[in-house]
C-alpha cells in the first residue's frame, strides 16, 4: 500500500513532518497488523522515540543499540548516558537499517521475543490507547505518563494521515545488476523490462499475444545480417511483383488474341 498527499504545507518543516509522515506510513503495515493497531499507532511511537526522525541515524527509529547479538550493519554514536549516576557522553554502537521498513521489523521482533510484552497484552490490545497502555505496563519506558504521550503524538501523526489517501501498490519494480527491471513485491519476480533488447522485445511481444521467438530472432541479430536479410526480403518482393506483372500481361495479350480486349 502507497500512500499518496492531498496537501501541501507553506512551512518547510510541517512539509517535511509531512512527507516522513508518509513514508512512515507506508513502511509500518506489516507490523501494525502483527500487533493489531493501526498504522498511525506505529507512526506515532516512531515519532516520539525518533524526534520524527530527527535523531534516526542509520534509520534507527528506536534507538536500538547493536550488542554482541546483533550481526548486522551497526554505527558508532556519541551519545549521552547516565552511568553511576553521572550524566556522560560515550561511543556507543547502534544498530544500522537500510530503511525505516526493516527498523520497524527489528522493533516489533524486540517487543516479541520479550515475553513481558505478550504478557502485559501488547499483542492483543485491540485498540490504539490499549496498546500504548500495555506498553506502559511492559515497562516499555520509565515516562509514566508514557501511554498519554503517545496518545498525544497519535493526534499530531493524524493532522497528516488527515491529507493522504491510500492507493494500491502499482510499482514495487526494483533493477537488478544486470539491468533487468523486476518486480521486487508480492512475491514477484516477472521481468518487465530486459536489459537487452532480444529479451526485452520477448517480453513485450508475449505479453501482447504476439508469436514472440521470430522477433527476438531479429532483435537479437547484428546490423550486417539485419541488413542482408532485408535486401533478401527485398529481393523476393520485388521478384514476386516482377512474376505477378509478367502474367498480367500474358493474360491480356491471350485477351487481346481471343479479340475479348
Amino acid at each position: 500500500m502507497t500512500y499518496r498527499l492531498t496537501k501541501s504545507w507553506a512551512d518547510p518543516h510541517m512539509q517535511r513532518l509531512a512527507e516522513w509522515t508518509r513514508e512512515m506510513m507506508e513502511a509500518a503495515g506489516a507490523t501494525a497488523a502483527s500487533i493489531g493497531c493501526s498504522r498511525e499507532a506505529v507512526v506515532a511511537q516512531a515519532a516520539l522515540e525518533s524526534g520524527w526522525g530527527a535523531s534516526a541515524i542509520g534509520h534507527n527509529l528506536f534507538g536500538i543499540k547493536a550488542d554482541a547479538s546483533w550481526a548486522g550493519a551497526r554505527r558508532t554514536v556519541h551519545t549521552r548516558e547516565v552511568i553511576g549516576g553521572q550524566s556522560v557522553m560515550i561511543d556507543a554502537e547502534f544498530r544500522d537499517y537500510p530503511s525505516y521498513r526493516e527498523s520497524i521489523a527489528d522493533h516489533f521482533a524486540f517487543l516479541r521475543d520479550n515475553s513481558r510484552y505478550a504478557a502485559a497484552g501488547v499483542f492483543n490490545a485491540g485498540s490504539d490507547q490499549a496498546y500504548f497502555e500495555a506498553l506502559q505496563r511492559a515497562g516499555y519506558a520509565t515516562d509514566p505518563n508514557y501511554a498519554h504521550a503517545l496518545m498525544n503524538m497519535l493526534a499530531s501523526v493524524k493532522m497528516f494521515t488527515a491529507f493522504m489517501v491510500a492507493e494500491p501498490a502499482t510499482t514495487g519494480y526494483v533493477e537488478t545488476s544486470t539491468g533487468n527491471v523486476v518486480r521486487a513485491d508480492m512475491g514477484e519476480s516477472r521481468i518487465v523490462k530486459a536489459s537487452d533488447a532480444a529479451t526485452r522485445l520477448t517480453t513485450v511481444a508475449t505479453a501482447a499475444g504476439t508469436v514472440a521467438t521470430p522477433l527476438a530472432a531479429v532483435a537479437g541479430m547484428d546490423w550486417k545480417l539485419m541488413l542482408a536479410l532485408a535486401a533478401v526480403v527485398l529481393a523476393g518482393a520485388l521478384g514476386f511483383a516482377v512474376w505477378k506483372l509478367a502474367q498480367i500481361k500474358a493474360a491480356r495479350l491471350d485477351m487481346h488474341d481471343r479479340g475479348i480486349a
